[in-house]
């Protein structure tokens, strides 16, 4: 990696960090046998300066989907599911229509038609069933694990409106891997699906610091504080829980530096570890498929993204919660893969991510991905467009038109926008311009428009 590249990319991190706030982040660049570059700044905690290394235990958040695509994948090679089977098959009380009937394929790869809803968090499931932290283990606990499926299908047999038919869109959806979490769980022949995901994937791999349960997180010295926006002050917790989905699947793994490039060598690896076969390459092969659209440039697999920079294809994942933003990519093209893991909520990880890949390809780190000319909406387009959108997990947009230029309020921040056609938008949100699609009607009038992965429905 060129010298000048290195502190381009350098000089942007310390950009991001001081928009963002960030108060620890931990970056890593490695292809399968050595690492590259490795950068530790700020601290795990603050207030006692405690230095970041590789061995730091950050939350990696939604990165848990991957693990739990591998989870599904190892059933199937294993011949006990079969991923194009419909859901109602392995999930009893979930209800399909004839026409509305998705397969797992469609739930790992987010297309099964499901709009966001409420989420459902692990402590209060926890809470309603009057459980001792101490005594009882949440992450692996069948109280909690039955009693939220049944929510989550309670949820989905409740819904009157969906995104499409199974495989048509992309929306980011907890609830289908909170199904598929089920499905592991069923017919893991473990305890839970966590006990599976740690015995068949975790533990193969040597992946001594990284895992589900809470209770270990309040043992460990080296692990972060998290970090997050309250009000406009920063706010510190150690609680882990927070905001944590109530079936594990999707988003309930702590990991480190360290940890994370064993999980991803065996990407580059074709599904092999240092040791053993984790799954084999044809299981790889499947999740790297583009399935589906999930945003501009950009595909969805099963449990990841996958897109190119200049011909250079990649795959990975981000992670988002309180006081966790973490980013995970490769390239099996290239052989090379990144870790980016930060134990501040809002900071762009992936952002981070995508310059260290360029980096590591011997590329500009940092490049605008929009490179499409600005537009300018005709009146009629504008007024098919502005006005309320919403969804049941609780995220309101509000667009407006402010001396003819588009505007965006997301859950009261107020975001500026460039217009690159009646149906893509950058969003501009410090130093970072982010894609989302408009979804319009055959009358060019906006039904929905995406924030982030997520489909958010226009309310009349």
């Amino acid at each position: 990696m060129r010298k000048e590249y290195i502190k381009m990319f350098e000089t942007y991190v310390d950009d991001v960090i001081k928009a963002y706030d960030s108060k620890g982040i931990a970056i890593a660049i490695f292809d399968k046998d050595s690492t590259l570059y490795e950068k530790y700044i700020g601290y795990s905690n603050i207030e006692k300066k405690t230095p970041i290394n590789e061995d730091t235990i950050f939350g990696i958040a939604s990165i848990t989907k991957s693990f739990t695509s591998l989870g599904v994948m190892k059933l199937q090679e294993d011949e006990i599911i079969d991923v194009n089977k419909n859901v109602t098959e392995y999930i009893d009380d979930l209800k399909c229509s004839e026409n509305h009937n998705p397969t797992l394929s469609h739930l790992l790869s987010h297309s099964a038609g499901y709009l966001p809803q409420k989420r459902l968090l692990i402590s209060e499931f926890a809470k309603s069933l009057d459980l001792d932290y101490e005594k009882d283990n949440y992450s692996t606990n069948d109280e909690i694990a039955q009693n939220g499926i049944k929510e989550i299908i309670s949820q989905l047999n409740s819904m009157e409106a969906y995104t499409g038919k199974p495989g048509i869109r992309m929306s980011y959806s907890n609830e289908s891997f909170g199904l598929l979490t089920e499905i592991i769980r069923k017919f893991g022949n473990e305890k839970s699906c966590c006990d599976y995901i740690q015995k068949n994937i975790i533990n193969p791999l040597g992946m001594n610091r990284t895992f589900f349960d809470f209770n270990r997180a309040d043992k460990e010295t080296n692990i972060s504080t998290l970090y997050y926006q309250n009000e406009g002050k920063i706010q510190s917790t150690n609680d882990f829980m927070h905001m944590g989905y109530v079936l594990m699947g999707g988003g309930g793994l702590k990991s480190s530096v360290s940890d994370m490039m064993k999980y991803t060598r065996m990407f580059l690896n074709s599904g092999k570890g240092n040791t053993n076969q984790i799954v084999q390459s044809d299981s790889i092969e499947e999740m790297l498929k583009p399935r589906v659209e999930c945003k501009y440039k950009e595909h969805y697999g099963y449990g990841l993204s996958l897109g190119e920079i200049d011909d250079i294809s990649y795959s990975g994942h981000s992670g988002g919660l309180t006081g966790v933003s973490s980013y995970f990519a490769f390239s099996n093209q290239a052989n090379k893969g990144v870790i980016v893991l930060c134990n501040t909520s809002g900071v762009p990880a992936s952002a981070i991510g995508l310059a260290a890949l360029r980096l590591s390809f011997d590329k500009i780190p940092v490049k605008n991905m929009n490179d499409s000319k600005e537009t300018t909406w005709s009146r009629e387009t504008i007024e098919n467009t502005i006005g309320m959108y919403s969804s049941e997990e609780g995220t309101n947009i509000e667009i407006l038109d402010l001396d003819s230029s588009i505007k965006l309020i997301i859950d009261g921040e107020t975001f500026s926008v460039k217009t690159i056609s009646d149906d893509l938008v950058f969003i501009k949100n410090k130093l970072i311009e982010s894609p989302s699609r408009i979804i319009r009607d055959e009358n060019n009038v906006a039904t929905a428009i995406y924030s982030g992965f997520r489909m958010i429905q226009r309310k009349e």
